[in-house]
């Protein structure tokens, strides 16, 4: 009877300790099958429109980008960005420059590479499920991200998914050198048929008297 007792306290100890490994397990397959649903329906998109508001340390901005396979380009009030997937033109109104650089295919900020800004899995991030959640008036599912041994400047995003349509209604960036949050809100996410080439060229033509500055 002892024998059978001690059997069966082990058995409860092990339960003990695998039932918490199965949740985190399950827990990490939602956030996996959420990312992987959301990638498969920005894939069948094909081209697409984003308008999008951010907040960073008390300052709100809005604007609006699209993306056509590896280019993109971003308009804001203040600056523009334009890629062909190979250089990166980033527009500054205010200063009245252009800096060319090459396009870092690595980066996954939407406001720096859009192409990649919901491909966290791809870039080496951890995710987890942080459950329902109301976000901005929709009932959503929260998914959280850390870098998974991959070096980065941010250091955890909180990505909220529309339960309705599966796709991006904010993120929460937490960046390295800032103090805040950085908050995107997804306004509208929409695939758009009209984008053509030329959307993704820099014309220089149409920034006469700004300064070009190449560093490739």
């Amino acid at each position: 009877m002892r024998h059978m007792r001690n059997i069966l306290s082990a058995l409860v100890a092990l339960q003990l300790v695998v039932m918490p490994l199965c949740a985190q397990r399950t827990n990490a397959d939602t956030a996996d099958g959420l990312l992987a649903a959301l990638s498969e329906k920005i894939a069948a998109m094909g081209d697409y429109r984003v308008e999008f508001s951010v907040e960073a340390e008390g300052n709100d901005m809005n604007g609006n980008y699209i993306v056509s396979g590896s280019n993109f380009r971003i308009v804001t009030p203040e600056f523009e960005v334009v890629s062909n997937g190979k250089a990166r033109y980033e527009i500054n109104k205010e200063l009245e420059e252009v800096i060319v650089d090459e396009a870092d295919t690595t980066e996954i900020s939407i406001l720096i590479n859009p192409t990649k800004a919901f491909e966290f899995a791809k870039s080496g991030f951890v995710a987890s499920y942080g459950g329902i959640v109301d976000e901005l008036g929709k009932t959503c599912d929260l998914v959280v991200l850390v870098p998974g041994g991959v070096v980065s400047s941010i250091t955890e995003v909180k990505l909220y998914l529309d339960k309705a349509t599966g796709l991006p209604v904010s993120l929460d960036y937490k960046m390295d050198g800032f103090e805040d949050k950085i908050s995107v809100k997804v306004l509208s996410f929409a695939q758009d048929k009209s984008l053509r080439p030329a959307d993704f060229r820099f014309d220089k033509s149409k920034y006469p008297g700004y300064e070009v500055i190449d560093f490739r």
